[in-house]
């Protein structure tokens, strides 16, 4: 992703892509802040720090290194990651990000695609200094690549489509909000890429009951692609 951080070795055996990394070493751990102290927690449901619910629901982690001083969180749309607690009084604390808008949505994708349940990704100071740089989201042509090879995975695994998601999948592409993510749902439809397959109803994403979503394959230009 251009405006990306550089891969350091330590990320590249771990798993980690090319998109957000810095010579810090990788760690495993989490905290709460909690009315100024630090607790140990299980799963619990708050508003993620980074997206702030905009993507989706969001859950606190147990930590995977009790050493470390780092908080927990699993987001459906930013997916698995931790923050340091400097960084996170420094760019999160109250409930509400120090990020711009762009800042926000392009920091959202790059821990969606670095994410691993095995190994979440760490949030630390230098980390989001460097990023916040020079943010910057993957162009549409990219989003609509992307998009094109994630529903034809699903189609090669599954057989069925895949149910897009118009909320927790927006980080996944790097669109900039949801908005601008039917935008490209809707061209990549239009220009015969990628066909409605069938309607159906899903968790709603940002609360309690379901909401209506679409089952997408791909055309034969979609492919070829």
């Amino acid at each position: 992703m251009s405006g990306g951080l550089a891969t350091t070795n330590s990320d590249k055996s771990s798993g980690i892509g090319p998109i957000f990394a810095l010579p810090i070493r990788l760690s495993r751990a989490g905290w709460r802040h909690n009315s100024g102290r630090l607790d140990q927690m299980n799963q619990t449901s708050l508003q993620c720090p980074v997206c702030e619910g905009n993507f989706g629901k969001c859950q606190s982690t147990p930590p995977s290194n009790p050493r470390r001083d780092v908080s927990g969180y699993k987001c459906d749309g930013c997916g698995r990651f931790e923050i340091t607690r400097t960084a996170f009084v420094n760019w999160f604390r109250d409930g509400h990000s120090g990020l711009t808008p762009i800042q926000r949505s392009a920091l959202s994708h790059a821990l969606r695609t670095a994410s691993s349940d095995s190994e979440p990704f760490e949030i630390s100071t230098r980390r989001i200094e460097e990023f916040c740089k020079n943010p910057r989201l993957p162009s549409p042509a990219t989003q609509a690549a992307t998009l094109i090879e994630h529903i034809g995975d699903c189609l090669t695994r599954q057989g069925k489509g895949l149910v897009i998601n118009p909320i927790t999948d927006v980080p996944l592409v790097g669109a900039f909000d949801t908005t601008m993510f039917s935008d490209l749902v809707s061209e990549l439809t239009r220009r015969g890429l990628i066909k409605e397959l069938q309607t159906v109803q899903i968790p709603h994403p940002r609360g309690n009951g379901v909401m209506v979503a679409d089952r997408f394959g791909l055309t034969l230009d979609g492919w070829e692609r």
